[in-house]
């Protein structure tokens, strides 16, 4: 007896185990994986089934042993609180399993299970499941015969006659009905949800846009602080006057800091190159560049040697209507700052080491436009190129000198009416201090140089 007992103890730490495990842990787990920013919806719903399981063996269990208890052969109930033990340790181990399905099984980094399909597919483990238990449960539970007991001679059984009762087959078709029944509406339920943030786009991903062959650089979502601080335009004071002439005044309008939240993008990772805007000229949907010049080359739009190389001579409305043509727009200037800068505010796109050569195409080094792409070590966080120098680039926002006073916190798009519009980046022939991040300019109708300008577009996500 002292054996039985020591398995009972067993049986019992056994099963307090199995009931903490079974629930609090999944729903500790499921509650973790959200909290990592993975949308759960319809994939847990495969976790009940393997569960239902879990617990029906686990129901059986009792009433088996308390059959068991019964019999007056010692081995025998030793025995069975064994089987019993052995039982629970594995229906522990199917527990645990099912409270991860939803992290091990469903989800990997670059891909995703259809919610509903995963829906449906967890009714169905959960019907299966019942079937199982119900099985398991029929078969435990015995059913005395007709016939009497074998009595030993002082009228005590020593023996029990049993039969197992039949499985009950009668209930399979609704079981059946009900599991299509759930997997339907999971898969609807599972569609309706909100859809996971790994089965949408993210940083780093690209896209080529059919219309002109440009590849778009996705920008997600987040915020982050724009503008200059008096502390980094002390710093760029202190730089620039060391070799030029600066003044305070030309760094105020990128006063004050102030925090922006940007919905996802997708940005062209370069500048529109002379090929990209000729598919257009081509289409009659856009003007020719006001001059086939740059800067050293007589001939420079529209000739082969060149298609790759950043499109010039072009207005802010002829950059706009491009982008209208390609399906996009012109970045706002909170948008171009974000995908240049991003939330680390780096001074310059690829952070915040001062430039040279290798990185951008600044300061007169080259003496003309580059071929977009050239500087592979100059991209920004998110892998956008030629943010800095090069050319100067269009953006949407019409300029004005203290808009960062009252630009709104969520996606500015800048004053509703203005006379100039904003300009960014620098261009081939700009100094340090004009191809930084933050720096805000404009050319006036009397002073525009356009054969240091061009543009690159943005498509909304969603």
């Amino acid at each position: 007896m002292e054996s039985i007992q020591r398995k009972r103890n067993h049986y019992v730490e056994a099963s307090n185990v199995y009931a903490r495990v079974q629930g609090p842990d999944c729903a500790r787990g499921a509650h973790r994986r959200q909290g990592q920013g993975r949308d759960l919806s319809g994939v847990p719903v495969a976790a009940p089934g393997l569960l239902t399981l879990a617990r029906g063996v686990s129901g059986a269990a009792p009433e088996v042993l308390a059959t068991q208890s019964g019999r007056g052969d010692e081995q025998e109930q030793v025995a069975a609180l064994e089987r019993m033990v052995g039982r629970l340790t594995m229906e522990l181990e199917v527990a645990r399993k099912a409270s991860d399905i939803s992290n091990s099984v469903y989800w990997r980094r670059n891909t995703m299970v259809d919610p509903g399909i995963a829906a449906a597919i967890g009714a169905l483990i959960s019907a299966i499941g019942s079937i199982i238990v119900a099985l398991i449960q029929s078969s435990s539970k015995p059913q005395p015969e007709a016939t009497p007991a074998i009595l030993g001679p002082d009228g005590s059984p020593i023996r029990s006659s049993h039969k197992l009762r039949s499985f009950p087959w009668k209930t399979v078709p609704w079981i059946a009905v009900i599991a299509l029944l759930g997997g339907i509406a999971g898969y609807a339920l599972g569609k309706s949800a909100e859809p996971s943030p790994l089965s949408g786009p993210k940083l780093g991903d690209t896209q080529l846009r059919s219309a002109d062959g440009m590849v778009m650089v996705y920008v997600p979502a987040g915020t982050f602080d724009m503008g200059s601080s008096n502390h980094e335009i002390d710093r760029e004071l202190q730089l620039c006057n060391l070799d030029s002439w600066c003044e305070r005044s030309s760094f105020e309008s990128e006063q004050p800091v102030h925090t922006v939240y940007m919905d996802a993008f997708w940005i062209d990772r370069t500048e529109i190159t002379n090929a990209q805007y000729q598919l257009c000229v081509a289409t009659g949907e856009c003007s020719p560049p006001t001059d086939s010049r740059s800067n050293v080359r007589a001939s420079y739009f529209g000739n082969e040697e060149y298609d790759d190389y950043p499109v010039i001579h072009v207005s802010w409305d002829q950059a706009a209507n491009y982008c209208k043509w390609i399906g996009g727009r012109l970045p706002t200037e909170a948008e171009w700052e974000y995908a240049a800068r991003g939330p680390q505010r780096y001074i310059f796109p690829w952070g915040n080491e001062r430039p040279d050569n290798t990185l951008l195409n600044y300061s007169g080094n080259v003496g003309d436009t580059t071929q977009v792409g050239t500087y592979q070590d100059g991209a920004s966080w998110c892998g956008v190129l030629d943010m800095a120098g090069n050319a100067w680039e269009w953006v949407n926002d019409w300029f004005s000198y203290d808009y960062y006073k009252r630009s709104p916190p969520q996606n500015p798009i800048g004053p509703a009416a203005g006379e100039v519009h904003v300009l960014r980046g620098g261009a081939w022939n700009s100094n340090q201090y004009r191809v930084r991040m933050a720096q805000r300019d404009y050319y006036t109708d009397e002073w525009s140089p356009l054969h240091l300008v061009g543009f690159r577009c943005v498509v909304s996500q969603g």
